[in-house]
């Protein structure tokens, strides 16, 4: 218990004991909730005044927060009251001026109520009130509040010993801050090695490069979005505002967000841009965002952008790896990508030309070369062709094989190189992942190839070839049926079956010799029906199917047999040849396959095409 001296003051003694007390803890204990609980202790325990608080001022939500206490007089319910509105009491005051606010009349005063109210509930009859100079973690003033029930306010050692106190405190505040940073600075350097470490493993496995930029976005808050060397999403992490864009919608308006975001940037000498203050991307809703870039060169050559994004500057952690961290993980992905590339084309060009052709000559070669690049031969594999219109350059199909990762990247074992007049994929069967249809995966695959080249593009594909003495007829198969499938303007996937016979005339006939036939044989037919609404061709080929039997057409039609004839001889009229003529009827049932075969390609082409 704190004594007086003879002149009825505080002892100073006492006052010295008290200091020499925090700051022995300010020195020894860097755990900031102990020190300023040892700061409150001591100045209750060794000097008159019974209460200490030291609060944590929250300006946005007029209030003052109690983060240390001790109180001698009434530690009860109403003592422990942790939240103070700011309009009561003289905490805002002393925080606004950055001077103390002593109180010499607590009980009578009225420029603070709910301090008044207090002191006369507790007994309490002065107080001083001091700014500290250092703030919470969260950028927040604190202040130390004393109170007691011996009117101290006038005793000459009071207010320097308080501010002295004060000082300590906010010494303890700032020590406990830089510890704290410190020790997230460790820990974020022991999260970025972390991460490095399992992206390495990853790469070391073989893992696809989207699974392994998902161990990467899965160590930040923040959405990751990776650009290739022609400024391409590929590869899109999750949204930065899910309340506005679900994954779907994301993937649909990333690039163009990505885009944005870089133009409305500069990268420094390192390549780099890290969040200095927040820009504004319209494709976002007038919203603000905060971005962190890092782009990867090659010599004279961009490998790669990684974009990391946030629409909200709280949502930052400093734990999470710096950007130079992201930036090794990013590179190691794109480097391995690139020598994976430069290696597929070398020696995939070396494998697949002789394989697809059949000049090989020993099988084991073959196999052991194939094993090099992943590429299981031994195992059944489905074989694809990829051809675009007009012909894309040397240039823009090296550059669609990369686009093409992202999807080729779920077929774990396959390779794409240059073959014939456009690519040859070879899909591992097996790798087709379990409940999906390889089919899809193609789709997706022709709509990537258009984005990127911006031409029409067919995907023919074969096989699963078993043996090594399929694939030459399984390429030929995907070549004709995606010559087929072009003169037909079905750029779309396309088997060779779905030709059915019309596939051997179709393979004699060049696609102007398919049209113009069309055209001679029902062309005024096809015109009529389009101009009058009516369905002539679906007559003429009825009753050609029925081998020109009216009875039997009619009730196929559902209509009568004096109607059914009066139809037929308006299509006599407009083609020009007799219906019961055997040789004309097979040139109308030809062309009309022919056309209903063209037609559904062009509708499938119109409504089934799937979004990139």
């Amino acid at each position: 218990m704190a004594s007086r001296s003879a002149d009825g003051g505080t002892d100073t003694v006492e006052l010295l004991q008290s200091l020499r007390r925090m700051a022995t803890s300010v020195n020894s204990d860097l755990k900031l909730d102990s020190v300023l609980q040892t700061v409150v202790d001591a100045v209750c325990d060794l000097t008159l005044w019974q209460i200490c608080w030291i609060d944590v001022v929250d300006l946005a939500a007029n209030q003052a927060e109690v983060v240390a206490r001790r109180d001698k007089l009434e530690y009860s319910a109403a003592g422990r009251q942790t939240r103070w509105t700011l309009d009561g009491i003289p905490a805002l005051d002393a925080v606004t001026s950055g001077e103390p606010v002593v109180i010499a009349d607590a009980q009578q005063q009225q420029r603070y109520p709910a301090y008044a109210v207090d002191a006369r509930h507790r007994g309490y009859v002065c107080g001083v009130v001091l700014p500290l100079a250092a703030q919470d973690v969260d950028g927040r003033p604190m202040v130390l509040c004393v109170q007691s029930d011996h009117h101290l306010t006038g005793d000459p050692h009071q207010l320097p010993f308080l501010r002295t106190v004060a000082e300590l405190a906010s010494l303890a505040v700032r020590n406990a801050r830089q510890a704290a940073a410190a020790q997230a600075a460790m820990n974020t350097m022991a999260r970025g090695q972390a991460m490095q470490a399992s992206v390495l493993e990853a790469l070391i496995r073989g893992e696809s490069s989207a699974a392994v930029y998902d161990l990467v976005q899965s160590m930040t808050n923040e959405s990751m979005t990776i650009l290739d060397g022609d400024a391409r999403v590929v590869y899109s992490g999750t949204s930065p505002a899910p309340e506005r864009y679900d994954a779907g919608t994301w993937a649909g308006v990333v690039g163009d967000v990505t885009r944005a975001a870089l133009g409305a940037i500069a990268l420094d000498e390192y390549e780099q841009a890290v969040p200095q203050s927040p820009v504004r991307i319209d494709a976002l809703g007038e919203r603000d965002v905060w971005l962190r870039v890092t782009q990867v060169v090659s010599g004279a050559n961009v490998l790669g952008t990684a974009v990391f994004l946030r629409t909200s500057a709280a949502t930052y952690e400093p734990t999470h790896p710096p950007l130079s961290q992201l930036r090794s993980a990013v590179t190691a992905v794109l480097m391995r990508d690139l020598v994976r590339h430069q290696t597929e084309q070398d020696l995939g060009i070396g494998i697949i030309d002789p394989l697809l052709s059949g000049e090989w000559t020993r099988r084991e070669d073959l196999l052991v070369r194939a094993s090099s690049l992943g590429l299981p031969l031994d195992r059944p594999m489905h074989l694809i062709a990829v051809r675009a219109q007009p012909v894309p350059t040397v240039s823009e199909w090296e550059s669609l094989i990369r686009s093409l990762r992202p999807v080729t990247g779920q077929w774990r074992g396959s390779l794409t190189v240059r073959a014939g007049a456009g690519l040859a994929v070879l899909v591992p069967a097996d790798s087709v992942p379990e409940g999906q249809r390889l089919t899809n995966g193609l789709h997706a695959l022709r709509a990537r190839a258009e984005q990127v080249l911006g031409k029409e593009v067919t995907v023919g594909r074969a096989g699963p070839c078993v043996e090594l003495e399929q694939y030459p007829r399984a390429w030929r198969e995907c070549e004709l049926a995606v010559e087929l499938a072009e003169r037909l303007q079905q750029y779309g996937v396309v088997h060779l079956d779905d030709f059915g016979a019309y596939r051997f005339l179709l393979a004699a006939s060049a696609a102007e010799d398919v049209n113009d036939f069309i055209d001679k044989i029902i062309g005024r037919l096809l015109a009529y029906d389009r101009e009058h609404r009516t369905q002539l061709l679906d007559t003429a080929e009825r009753f050609v199917g029925c081998g020109g039997k009216y009875q039997e057409t009619s009730v196929r039609l559902h209509v009568h047999v004096s109607t059914l004839r009066y139809r037929l001889e308006r299509i006599t009229e407009l083609i020009g040849r007799d219906l019961n003529d055997e040789e004309a009827r097979f040139e109308i049932i030809l062309a009309t396959r022919l056309y209903r075969l063209r037609s559904a390609a062009l509708r499938a082409r119109a409504t089934d095409r799937p979004t990139a």
